[in-house]
């Protein structure tokens, strides 16, 4: 069965959506995935071929440099990243690179009903084992540039040509592997890295308190939440709890509930019938007109030309 947190077995069961959230993508394609071939790990790299069911994922915290590459079966792709929303189209070869310490949030448009895509994660030792001569000490106190979704089609084909290796029929062997290693590694170094510490990333790691406010959000977004909530289950004073959570999260508490709450409204426009005002009250908001003008500050269209475009 799918691990859910809090009370969103009770919501799956009740009909309310596929949510699903994982305290990091490795639990993800470790336990949830359909896997289409067994992961294959290299030293310092795991890459894995994977069958996604779901169009509703949430990861709390990103423990290794992970790189998402979309194949088939999705149309349009909306992402929190960092605490920022994006929403565009996807296609083959769409590259999203997510840097350790951070969450990410993301919700798809399916043509079948499953995604398919391929999760590469790796530490700083990639570069120390496969391309040394590009390491200085500066290097490796930079860090992998956050984005979401675009088309990176050098770095695409480098992890496609890799993934052949999952395949018993297509393996080469490791020299292969290593030489496409090598490649992958220096185009990652060459433009995926910040050479310069990012005074973001520096406190973007998670740490527990401010981890378990993020959990009752995600457990309890459609309701009422206020401040007295989330200081009783993070321990920390109201002050407090804005400033960790702008430093770790990227924005406050509210905009991350508001954020939340779009995400789930656009799961609704995209996958029932319900009215603006139904999806409205099914998402948190107060009422259709508070909906419409969060979305369209965040978004830049209102629910009905996001349902008439999609």
């Amino acid at each position: 069965m799918i691990k859910l947190q809090g009370n969103f077995t009770r919501l799956a069961k009740a009909g309310k959506g596929p949510f699903q959230v994982f305290e990091t993508a490795t639990e993800y394609y470790n336990q949830v995935a359909q896997k289409k071939s067994d992961d294959k790990a290299w030293p310092s790299l795991r890459l894995c071929k994977i069958v996604e069911p779901s169009n509703d994922l949430s990861f709390m915290y990103i423990v290794k440099n992970t790189i998402i590459v979309e194949l088939t079966g999705t149309t349009r792709n909306l992402s929190i990243i960092e605490g920022k929303c994006y929403d565009h189209p996807t296609t083959m070869d769409d590259i999203c690179q997510l840097p350790a310490g951070l969450s990410a949030r993301f919700a798809w448009d399916a043509i079948n009903g499953q995604r398919e895509a391929l999760v590469l994660e790796f530490d700083d030792d990639l570069f120390v084992n496969h391309c040394p001569d590009f390491i200085t000490e500066s290097f490796l106190s930079g860090r992998m540039l956050p984005h979401n979704f675009r088309q990176r089609p050098e770095l695409a084909s480098l992890i496609r040509l890799l993934a052949r290796e999952l395949d018993s029929a297509t393996q080469r062997g490791r020299l292969f592997a290593d030489s496409v290693i090598r490649l992958l590694s220096i185009e990652l170094a060459m433009s995926a890295w910040s050479k310069k510490p990012l005074a973001s990333f520096e406190n973007a790691i998670i740490d527990k308190r401010i981890r378990h406010a993020l959990n009752y959000i995600e457990t309890n977004f459609m309701n009422e939440i206020t401040v007295a909530d989330l200081t009783q289950v993070s321990g920390l004073n109201a002050t407090h709890l804005t400033s960790c959570f702008r430093k770790q999260v990227g924005v406050t508490p509210y905009a991350n509930v508001v954020n939340r709450r779009i995400q789930h409204a656009v799961y609704l426009l995209n996958s029932t019938d319900q009215s603006i005002a139904e999806v409205a009250l099914e998402s948190g908001f107060a009422d259709q007109q508070q909906l419409t003008h969060a979305f369209r500050r965040r978004l830049g269209r209102t629910p009905g030309s996001f349902r008439e475009r999609n």
